[in-house]
């Protein structure tokens, strides 16, 4: 719920999905119709929370050596 409060806020989030994710999720995408700035990272195995993680932590990283800050008071006023 903490998702779905944040990216309806206009919050940058990520969310974290299990295989098989819910079917409000969508198949094999990595955005949502229901909030444009949300990211899904999914599990590409049932049980596979370490590629997760891993998809995770290359991401991040991109973001950080792009000197882009993880959040800005900018991001959330509409």
């Amino acid at each position: 719920s903490i998702c779905h409060l944040a990216a309806g806020l206009g919050v940058p989030t990520w969310s974290l999905l299990p295989n098989p994710a819910d079917w409000r999720w969508m198949l094999d995408c990595d955005t949502t119709p229901w909030y444009p700035n949300m990211r899904l990272f999914r599990q590409p195995t049932p049980g596979d929370w370490e590629g997760v993680i891993q998809d995770v932590i290359i991401e991040l990283t991109a973001h950080l050596e792009n000197g882009k800050p993880l959040i800005s008071f900018t991001d959330t006023i509409a």
